[in-house]
Protein backbone atom coordinates (compact mmCIF):
# COMPACT_ATOMS: atom_id res chain seq x y z
CA UNK A 1 0.00 0.00 0.00
CA UNK A 2 1.31 3.67 -0.77
CA UNK A 3 2.27 5.55 2.32
CA UNK A 4 0.44 9.37 1.91
CA UNK A 5 3.42 11.01 4.12
CA UNK A 6 5.77 9.79 7.19
CA UNK A 7 5.88 11.01 10.58
CA UNK A 8 8.75 9.89 12.61
CA UNK A 9 9.95 6.06 11.68
CA UNK A 10 5.93 5.54 10.93
CA UNK A 11 4.63 5.67 7.27
CA UNK A 12 1.01 7.22 7.13
CA UNK A 13 -1.52 5.03 4.46
CA UNK A 14 -4.79 6.29 5.64
CA UNK A 15 -6.94 8.03 7.70
CA UNK A 16 -9.24 5.54 9.80
CA UNK A 17 -10.85 7.49 12.32
CA UNK A 18 -11.54 11.02 13.51
CA UNK A 19 -12.71 12.38 16.77
CA UNK A 20 -13.08 16.10 18.45
CA UNK A 21 -9.56 15.33 20.14
CA UNK A 22 -7.59 12.76 17.97
CA UNK A 23 -7.14 11.72 14.68
CA UNK A 24 -6.32 8.12 13.63
CA UNK A 25 -3.98 6.26 10.78
CA UNK A 26 -3.01 3.42 9.60
CA UNK A 27 0.50 3.56 9.59
CA UNK A 28 3.22 1.12 8.56
CA UNK A 29 6.29 0.55 10.88
CA UNK A 30 9.04 -0.65 8.20
CA UNK A 31 11.52 -1.81 11.07
CA UNK A 32 9.30 -4.24 12.67
CA UNK A 33 7.38 -4.61 9.41
CA UNK A 34 3.83 -4.20 11.48
CA UNK A 35 1.50 -1.91 10.93
CA UNK A 36 -0.36 0.02 14.04
CA UNK A 37 -3.16 2.22 14.25
CA UNK A 38 -0.97 5.64 14.65
CA UNK A 39 -3.27 8.39 16.43
CA UNK A 40 -2.58 12.21 16.79
CA UNK A 41 -3.76 14.50 19.38
CA UNK A 42 -5.38 17.90 18.95
CA UNK A 43 -3.52 20.23 21.52
CA UNK A 44 -3.06 24.01 22.47
CA UNK A 45 0.00 24.42 23.73
CA UNK A 46 3.37 22.40 24.34
CA UNK A 47 2.53 21.94 28.20
CA UNK A 48 -0.61 20.03 26.94
CA UNK A 49 1.37 17.90 24.19
CA UNK A 50 4.48 17.19 27.34
CA UNK A 51 1.32 15.96 29.51
CA UNK A 52 0.18 13.87 27.14
CA UNK A 53 2.96 11.67 26.69
CA UNK A 54 3.49 11.29 30.36
CA UNK A 55 0.12 9.71 30.28
CA UNK A 56 1.21 8.07 27.05
CA UNK A 57 3.81 6.20 29.29
CA UNK A 58 1.76 5.68 32.00
CA UNK A 59 -0.80 3.42 29.79
CA UNK A 60 1.92 2.21 27.73
CA UNK A 61 2.59 0.41 31.30
CA UNK A 62 -0.91 -1.69 30.63
CA UNK A 63 -0.12 -4.48 28.98
CA UNK A 64 -2.92 -7.12 29.10
CA UNK A 65 -5.39 -9.59 27.05
CA UNK A 66 -8.04 -7.11 27.25
CA UNK A 67 -6.26 -3.64 26.90
CA UNK A 68 -5.23 -2.43 23.42
CA UNK A 69 -1.43 -2.64 23.39
CA UNK A 70 0.04 0.79 23.43
CA UNK A 71 3.75 0.12 21.09
CA UNK A 72 5.23 3.86 20.97
CA UNK A 73 4.53 7.55 21.82
CA UNK A 74 6.16 10.58 20.66
CA UNK A 75 6.14 14.25 19.89
CA UNK A 76 6.75 15.47 16.22
CA UNK A 77 6.55 19.17 15.12
CA UNK A 78 4.22 20.10 18.69
CA UNK A 79 2.24 17.20 17.81
CA UNK A 80 1.68 14.20 19.99
CA UNK A 81 1.20 11.02 18.56
CA UNK A 82 0.37 7.34 20.46
CA UNK A 83 1.05 4.03 18.31
CA UNK A 84 -0.86 1.32 19.55
CA UNK A 85 -1.88 -2.26 18.32
CA UNK A 86 -4.13 -2.19 14.83
CA UNK A 87 -7.17 -3.93 15.48
CA UNK A 88 -8.55 -3.76 11.92
CA UNK A 89 -12.18 -5.27 13.24
CA UNK A 90 -12.66 -2.05 14.23
CA UNK A 91 -15.17 -0.93 17.49
CA UNK A 92 -17.93 -2.09 19.25
CA UNK A 93 -20.30 0.41 17.90
CA UNK A 94 -21.04 -1.39 15.09
CA UNK A 95 -22.08 -4.32 17.34
CA UNK A 96 -24.55 -2.20 19.72
CA UNK A 97 -27.99 -3.91 18.93
CA UNK A 98 -26.70 -7.52 17.70
CA UNK A 99 -25.59 -9.40 19.95
CA UNK A 100 -26.65 -12.29 22.34
CA UNK A 101 -26.59 -12.77 25.86
CA UNK A 102 -23.39 -14.43 25.31
CA UNK A 103 -21.82 -12.07 23.32
CA UNK A 104 -23.29 -9.41 25.98
CA UNK A 105 -21.30 -10.90 28.83
CA UNK A 106 -17.85 -11.59 27.26
CA UNK A 107 -18.21 -8.24 26.27
CA UNK A 108 -18.44 -6.76 29.67
CA UNK A 109 -16.30 -9.60 31.53
CA UNK A 110 -13.21 -8.70 28.78
CA UNK A 111 -13.78 -4.77 29.89
CA UNK A 112 -13.69 -5.29 33.68
CA UNK A 113 -10.95 -7.51 33.50
CA UNK A 114 -9.25 -5.02 31.79
CA UNK A 115 -10.64 -2.48 34.13
CA UNK A 116 -9.06 -4.35 37.51
CA UNK A 117 -5.56 -4.66 35.93
CA UNK A 118 -6.04 -1.03 35.42
CA UNK A 119 -7.42 0.16 39.00
CA UNK A 120 -4.58 -2.09 40.67
CA UNK A 121 -2.13 -0.06 39.22
CA UNK A 122 -3.91 3.59 39.55
CA UNK A 123 -5.03 4.58 36.43
CA UNK A 124 -8.81 5.30 35.59
CA UNK A 125 -10.17 5.16 32.05
CA UNK A 126 -12.26 8.56 32.36
CA UNK A 127 -13.85 8.10 29.13
CA UNK A 128 -15.00 4.34 28.78
CA UNK A 129 -17.92 3.91 25.84
CA UNK A 130 -18.52 1.37 22.61
CA UNK A 131 -16.26 4.05 20.68
CA UNK A 132 -12.90 3.02 22.45
CA UNK A 133 -14.07 -0.69 23.17
CA UNK A 134 -12.28 -2.49 20.27
CA UNK A 135 -12.72 -6.26 18.62
CA UNK A 136 -9.81 -8.07 18.59
CA UNK A 137 -8.64 -10.90 15.72
CA UNK A 138 -10.18 -13.64 17.89
CA UNK A 139 -13.50 -11.42 18.59
CA UNK A 140 -12.94 -10.47 22.17
CA UNK A 141 -13.15 -6.82 23.52
CA UNK A 142 -10.24 -4.74 24.73
CA UNK A 143 -10.16 -1.41 26.26
CA UNK A 144 -8.33 1.52 24.29
CA UNK A 145 -7.38 4.68 25.36
CA UNK A 146 -6.13 4.82 28.88
CA UNK A 147 -5.68 8.25 30.02
CA UNK A 148 -6.04 10.18 27.34
CA UNK A 149 -9.01 11.38 28.56
CA UNK A 150 -7.20 12.85 31.47
CA UNK A 151 -4.28 14.00 29.48
CA UNK A 152 -6.82 16.10 27.04
CA UNK A 153 -9.03 17.22 29.89
CA UNK A 154 -6.80 20.18 30.46
CA UNK A 155 -6.18 21.43 27.15
CA UNK A 156 -9.82 21.35 25.94
CA UNK A 157 -10.07 25.52 27.00
CA UNK A 158 -7.76 26.37 24.53
CA UNK A 159 -9.50 24.47 21.48
CA UNK A 160 -11.97 26.21 19.00
CA UNK A 161 -12.20 23.20 16.90
CA UNK A 162 -16.10 22.45 16.15
CA UNK A 163 -17.00 19.49 17.14
CA UNK A 164 -14.88 18.71 20.32
CA UNK A 165 -16.55 17.51 23.32
CA UNK A 166 -15.32 16.64 26.92
CA UNK A 167 -15.86 13.52 27.69
CA UNK A 168 -19.11 11.90 26.38
CA UNK A 169 -21.70 12.63 28.38
CA UNK A 170 -23.99 9.66 28.00
CA UNK A 171 -21.33 7.63 29.34
CA UNK A 172 -20.12 10.09 32.18
CA UNK A 173 -20.25 9.42 36.02
CA UNK A 174 -22.34 11.89 37.74
CA UNK A 175 -19.20 12.92 39.70
CA UNK A 176 -17.24 13.95 36.79
CA UNK A 177 -19.96 15.80 35.21
CA UNK A 178 -19.82 17.64 38.55
CA UNK A 179 -15.80 17.97 38.27
CA UNK A 180 -15.34 16.49 41.16
CA UNK A 181 -12.68 13.85 41.71
CA UNK A 182 -13.41 10.55 39.58
CA UNK A 183 -11.69 6.95 40.16
CA UNK A 184 -12.05 3.54 39.46
CA UNK A 185 -16.08 3.57 40.94
CA UNK A 186 -16.24 6.13 37.83
CA UNK A 187 -15.19 3.89 35.52
CA UNK A 188 -17.79 1.43 36.68
CA UNK A 189 -20.67 3.78 35.79
CA UNK A 190 -19.63 3.80 32.42
CA UNK A 191 -19.59 -0.08 32.21
CA UNK A 192 -23.08 0.07 33.68
CA UNK A 193 -24.14 2.76 31.17
CA UNK A 194 -23.02 0.15 28.57
CA UNK A 195 -24.25 -2.80 29.81
CA UNK A 196 -27.90 -0.96 29.49
CA UNK A 197 -26.90 -0.29 26.08
CA UNK A 198 -25.82 -3.47 25.26
CA UNK A 199 -28.72 -5.14 26.80
CA UNK A 200 -31.75 -2.53 25.75
CA UNK A 201 -30.37 -0.91 22.86
CA UNK A 202 -30.05 2.06 23.65
CA UNK A 203 -28.23 4.61 26.38
CA UNK A 204 -30.69 5.17 29.58
CA UNK A 205 -31.42 9.36 28.61
CA UNK A 206 -31.52 9.05 24.70
CA UNK A 207 -34.32 10.73 24.01
CA UNK A 208 -32.61 13.81 25.52
CA UNK A 209 -30.44 15.54 22.69
CA UNK A 210 -27.97 18.49 24.07
CA UNK A 211 -24.76 17.20 26.25
CA UNK A 212 -25.79 19.69 29.08
CA UNK A 213 -28.81 18.38 29.83
CA UNK A 214 -27.77 14.79 29.41
CA UNK A 215 -25.57 15.42 32.09
CA UNK A 216 -28.35 16.95 34.20
CA UNK A 217 -30.00 13.78 33.83
CA UNK A 218 -26.49 12.13 34.39
CA UNK A 219 -26.76 13.97 38.01
CA UNK A 220 -30.17 13.86 38.93
CA UNK A 221 -32.20 10.99 36.72
CA UNK A 222 -32.02 7.82 38.30
CA UNK A 223 -31.32 5.07 35.14
CA UNK A 224 -34.35 3.23 34.23
CA UNK A 225 -34.14 -0.49 35.33
CA UNK A 226 -33.29 -2.87 32.41
CA UNK A 227 -35.63 -4.71 33.51
CA UNK A 228 -38.62 -2.46 32.99
CA UNK A 229 -37.65 -1.69 29.20
CA UNK A 230 -36.86 -5.53 28.72
CA UNK A 231 -38.52 -7.86 31.10
CA UNK A 232 -37.48 -10.96 29.99
CA UNK A 233 -33.58 -9.81 30.95
CA UNK A 234 -34.16 -10.92 34.58
CA UNK A 235 -34.27 -9.47 37.99
CA UNK A 236 -30.27 -10.38 38.96
CA UNK A 237 -28.99 -9.15 35.62
CA UNK A 238 -31.09 -6.04 35.47
CA UNK A 239 -30.03 -5.09 39.72
CA UNK A 240 -26.59 -6.08 38.40
CA UNK A 241 -26.17 -2.85 36.53
CA UNK A 242 -28.60 -1.09 38.60
CA UNK A 243 -25.42 -1.50 41.34
CA UNK A 244 -23.10 -0.33 38.69
CA UNK A 245 -25.43 3.00 37.81
CA UNK A 246 -25.91 4.10 41.07
CA UNK A 247 -25.59 8.14 41.41
CA UNK A 248 -23.35 8.06 44.63
CA UNK A 249 -20.24 6.83 44.17
CA UNK A 250 -19.97 4.84 47.28
CA UNK A 251 -23.41 2.91 46.53
CA UNK A 252 -21.79 1.40 43.55
CA UNK A 253 -20.57 -2.27 43.18
CA UNK A 254 -17.10 -1.89 44.92
CA UNK A 255 -14.86 -2.78 42.24
CA UNK A 256 -14.63 -4.13 38.22
CA UNK A 257 -13.27 -7.61 40.39
CA UNK A 258 -16.68 -7.54 42.62
CA UNK A 259 -18.58 -7.03 39.39
CA UNK A 260 -16.74 -9.63 37.13
CA UNK A 261 -17.46 -12.25 39.81
CA UNK A 262 -21.23 -11.46 39.86
CA UNK A 263 -21.51 -11.45 36.36
CA UNK A 264 -20.21 -14.30 36.25
CA UNK A 265 -22.15 -16.14 38.48
CA UNK A 266 -25.27 -14.44 36.88
CA UNK A 267 -24.42 -15.95 33.15
CA UNK A 268 -23.69 -19.50 34.70
CA UNK A 269 -27.44 -19.70 36.11
CA UNK A 270 -28.46 -18.12 33.08
CA UNK A 271 -26.71 -19.90 30.33
CA UNK A 272 -24.55 -22.50 31.82
CA UNK A 273 -21.29 -23.72 32.34
CA UNK A 274 -20.68 -23.41 28.66
CA UNK A 275 -21.80 -20.08 27.80
CA UNK A 276 -18.10 -18.50 27.21
CA UNK A 277 -17.71 -20.91 24.06
CA UNK A 278 -20.01 -18.73 22.51
CA UNK A 279 -19.13 -15.32 23.50
CA UNK A 280 -16.53 -14.33 20.87
CA UNK A 281 -17.88 -11.93 18.38
CA UNK A 282 -18.03 -12.31 14.79
CA UNK A 283 -16.36 -10.66 12.01
CA UNK A 284 -18.85 -8.88 10.67
CA UNK A 285 -21.99 -7.03 13.10
CA UNK A 286 -25.14 -9.33 12.51
CA UNK A 287 -28.67 -8.38 11.85
CA UNK A 288 -30.16 -6.16 14.45
CA UNK A 289 -31.86 -8.61 17.25
CA UNK A 290 -35.09 -7.97 19.34
CA UNK A 291 -35.23 -7.59 23.49
CA UNK A 292 -36.07 -11.38 24.53
CA UNK A 293 -35.32 -13.47 27.05
CA UNK A 294 -32.22 -15.27 25.83
CA UNK A 295 -33.32 -18.56 27.66
CA UNK A 296 -37.10 -18.82 26.57
CA UNK A 297 -36.98 -16.98 23.54
CA UNK A 298 -40.51 -15.81 23.45
CA UNK A 299 -41.48 -12.83 21.65
CA UNK A 300 -41.79 -10.19 24.75
CA UNK A 301 -44.56 -8.22 25.47
CA UNK A 302 -45.41 -4.62 26.50
CA UNK A 303 -43.95 -4.49 30.01
CA UNK A 304 -43.50 -2.09 33.29
CA UNK A 305 -43.68 1.79 32.24
CA UNK A 306 -45.23 0.98 28.88
CA UNK A 307 -41.61 0.33 27.44
CA UNK A 308 -41.10 -0.14 23.76
CA UNK A 309 -40.62 -3.81 22.32
CA UNK A 310 -39.62 -5.40 19.17
CA UNK A 311 -41.08 -8.13 18.19
CA UNK A 312 -38.79 -11.41 16.86
CA UNK A 313 -38.07 -11.48 13.62
CA UNK A 314 -39.05 -14.30 11.27
CA UNK A 315 -36.16 -16.94 11.84
CA UNK A 316 -34.85 -15.36 14.82
CA UNK A 317 -32.46 -17.52 17.01
CA UNK A 318 -33.54 -17.98 20.73
CA UNK A 319 -30.60 -16.41 22.56
CA UNK A 320 -30.44 -12.94 21.17
CA UNK A 321 -31.27 -9.80 22.81
CA UNK A 322 -31.19 -6.79 21.10
CA UNK A 323 -31.94 -2.85 21.18
CA UNK A 324 -35.28 -0.79 20.81
CA UNK A 325 -37.48 -0.80 18.41
CA UNK A 326 -35.88 2.09 16.51
CA UNK A 327 -32.79 1.43 14.61
CA UNK A 328 -29.87 2.52 15.96
CA UNK A 329 -28.42 4.61 13.55
CA UNK A 330 -26.42 6.96 14.84
CA UNK A 331 -27.61 10.28 15.92
CA UNK A 332 -26.17 13.18 14.87
CA UNK A 333 -25.47 15.67 17.95
CA UNK A 334 -25.59 19.35 17.83
CA UNK A 335 -22.12 20.71 18.42
CA UNK A 336 -21.44 22.79 21.37
CA UNK A 337 -21.09 26.55 21.11
CA UNK A 338 -17.92 27.58 23.01
CA UNK A 339 -20.05 28.54 26.07
CA UNK A 340 -21.58 25.52 26.42
CA UNK A 341 -17.71 23.32 25.94
CA UNK A 342 -16.50 25.61 29.01
CA UNK A 343 -19.61 25.19 30.65
CA UNK A 344 -19.38 21.55 30.95
CA UNK A 345 -15.35 21.86 31.11
CA UNK A 346 -15.15 23.97 34.26
CA UNK A 347 -18.45 22.39 35.64
CA UNK A 348 -20.07 25.76 36.20
CA UNK A 349 -23.46 25.87 37.41
CA UNK A 350 -24.07 22.84 36.97
CA UNK A 351 -22.54 21.74 40.75
CA UNK A 352 -24.04 24.64 42.46
CA UNK A 353 -27.66 23.86 40.78
CA UNK A 354 -27.54 19.74 41.51
CA UNK A 355 -25.28 18.94 44.35
CA UNK A 356 -27.76 19.18 46.99
CA UNK A 357 -30.21 17.44 44.96
CA UNK A 358 -27.37 14.73 44.54
CA UNK A 359 -26.81 14.05 48.34
CA UNK A 360 -30.76 14.06 48.72
CA UNK A 361 -32.23 11.48 46.67
CA UNK A 362 -34.12 9.43 49.69
CA UNK A 363 -37.82 9.56 48.91
CA UNK A 364 -37.96 10.65 44.88
CA UNK A 365 -39.28 7.55 42.84
CA UNK A 366 -40.56 5.07 46.23
CA UNK A 367 -43.20 7.83 47.30
CA UNK A 368 -44.80 7.06 43.51
CA UNK A 369 -45.20 3.43 43.58
CA UNK A 370 -49.15 3.07 44.58
CA UNK A 371 -50.79 3.07 41.57
CA UNK A 372 -48.11 1.34 39.37
CA UNK A 373 -48.01 -1.20 41.73
CA UNK A 374 -51.48 -1.62 42.10
CA UNK A 375 -51.96 -1.64 38.18
CA UNK A 376 -48.82 -4.65 38.02
CA UNK A 377 -50.80 -6.50 41.07
CA UNK A 378 -53.99 -6.90 39.27
CA UNK A 379 -52.43 -8.07 36.37
CA UNK A 380 -50.82 -10.90 38.48
CA UNK A 381 -54.39 -11.60 39.97
CA UNK A 382 -55.92 -11.48 36.37
CA UNK A 383 -52.71 -14.12 35.17
CA UNK A 384 -54.64 -17.44 34.26
CA UNK A 385 -51.30 -19.04 32.79
CA UNK A 386 -46.93 -19.27 33.70
CA UNK A 387 -46.70 -17.23 31.25
CA UNK A 388 -48.66 -14.51 31.92
CA UNK A 389 -47.69 -14.77 35.88
CA UNK A 390 -43.87 -14.40 34.76
CA UNK A 391 -44.73 -11.11 32.55
CA UNK A 392 -46.81 -9.46 35.53
CA UNK A 393 -44.45 -10.42 38.11
CA UNK A 394 -41.37 -9.09 35.76
CA UNK A 395 -43.50 -5.71 35.70
CA UNK A 396 -43.40 -5.86 39.42
CA UNK A 397 -39.75 -6.34 39.89
CA UNK A 398 -39.29 -3.49 37.68
CA UNK A 399 -41.53 -1.14 39.66
CA UNK A 400 -39.77 -1.92 42.89
CA UNK A 401 -36.23 -1.69 41.22
CA UNK A 402 -37.10 1.65 39.50
CA UNK A 403 -38.05 3.15 43.02
CA UNK A 404 -35.06 1.54 44.54
CA UNK A 405 -32.58 3.53 42.25
CA UNK A 406 -33.96 6.63 43.81
CA UNK A 407 -34.13 5.84 47.48
CA UNK A 408 -32.18 6.46 49.90
CA UNK A 409 -30.00 3.06 51.25
CA UNK A 410 -31.92 2.14 53.82
CA UNK A 411 -34.92 2.59 51.81
CA UNK A 412 -33.47 0.96 48.31
CA UNK A 413 -32.20 -2.60 50.04
CA UNK A 414 -36.04 -2.98 51.14
CA UNK A 415 -37.05 -2.09 47.59
CA UNK A 416 -34.50 -4.21 45.86
CA UNK A 417 -35.73 -7.27 48.64
CA UNK A 418 -39.24 -6.96 46.82
CA UNK A 419 -37.58 -6.67 43.65
CA UNK A 420 -35.51 -9.24 44.13
CA UNK A 421 -38.50 -11.57 45.25
CA UNK A 422 -40.75 -10.73 42.13
CA UNK A 423 -38.26 -11.72 39.78
CA UNK A 424 -37.76 -15.10 41.62
CA UNK A 425 -41.48 -15.52 41.32
CA UNK A 426 -41.43 -14.59 37.80
CA UNK A 427 -38.09 -17.51 37.09
CA UNK A 428 -40.43 -19.71 39.56
CA UNK A 429 -43.86 -19.45 37.01
CA UNK A 430 -41.15 -19.96 33.76
CA UNK A 431 -40.26 -23.35 35.24
CA UNK A 432 -43.66 -24.13 36.14
CA UNK A 433 -42.63 -24.76 39.65
CA UNK A 434 -45.31 -23.93 42.06
CA UNK A 435 -44.28 -24.07 45.25
CA UNK A 436 -41.37 -21.78 44.36
CA UNK A 437 -43.50 -19.41 42.44
CA UNK A 438 -45.74 -18.95 46.12
CA UNK A 439 -42.57 -19.36 48.53
CA UNK A 440 -41.80 -16.24 46.16
CA UNK A 441 -44.80 -13.82 45.92
CA UNK A 442 -45.40 -14.66 49.98
CA UNK A 443 -41.72 -13.78 50.58
CA UNK A 444 -42.71 -10.28 48.40
CA UNK A 445 -45.99 -9.50 49.66
CA UNK A 446 -44.75 -10.00 53.14
CA UNK A 447 -41.75 -7.67 52.59
CA UNK A 448 -44.59 -5.29 51.10
CA UNK A 449 -46.54 -4.88 53.99
CA UNK A 450 -43.38 -4.52 56.22
CA UNK A 451 -42.52 -1.58 53.89
CA UNK A 452 -46.53 0.02 53.78
CA UNK A 453 -46.05 -0.41 49.94
CA UNK A 454 -48.27 -3.06 49.43
CA UNK A 455 -52.38 -3.71 49.52
CA UNK A 456 -54.15 -6.55 50.50
CA UNK A 457 -55.94 -7.71 47.38
CA UNK A 458 -55.83 -11.50 46.53
CA UNK A 459 -52.29 -11.58 43.61
CA UNK A 460 -52.95 -15.67 43.41
CA UNK A 461 -50.69 -16.19 46.60
CA UNK A 462 -52.65 -14.51 49.23
CA UNK A 463 -53.64 -17.92 50.73
CA UNK A 464 -49.59 -19.12 50.88
CA UNK A 465 -48.97 -16.45 52.68
CA UNK A 466 -47.41 -15.86 56.01
CA UNK A 467 -49.23 -13.50 58.12
CA UNK A 468 -47.93 -10.35 59.62
CA UNK A 469 -45.41 -11.25 62.61
CA UNK A 470 -43.97 -13.91 60.57
CA UNK A 471 -40.38 -13.40 60.74
CA UNK A 472 -38.63 -14.83 57.22
CA UNK A 473 -35.74 -12.69 57.07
Amino acid sequence: MTAIGRVGRYEIRREIGRGGMATVYLAYQPDLDREVALKALRVGEAGDARRFLREARLASSLVHPSIVTVHDYFEDAGTPYIAMEYLPRGALRAHVGRLTLAQIGGVLESVLGGLAFAAERGVVHRDLKPENIMVSDLGRAKVADFGIAKATSSATANLTTAGVTLGTPRYMAPERALGQDVGPSSDLYSVGVIAFELLVGRTPFDETVEPVAVLMRQINDPVPPVISLVPDVGSELSGWVARLVEKTPAERTASAVVAWDELEAILLDQLGPRWSRAATLPARPAGQTSPMLLVTGRTPQRGAGGGRRAAAAVGEPARTLAPSTVPLARRRRRRFSLAVIALVAMGIALAAVTSDRLRDRGTTPSEQLGTQVSDRRADLAAARSNGDRASAADALAGEYAHAAAGASPSKARRLRRIADAYGRAAEAARREDGSDYDDALATARRDERALGAGDSESDGGGENEPDENDNGD
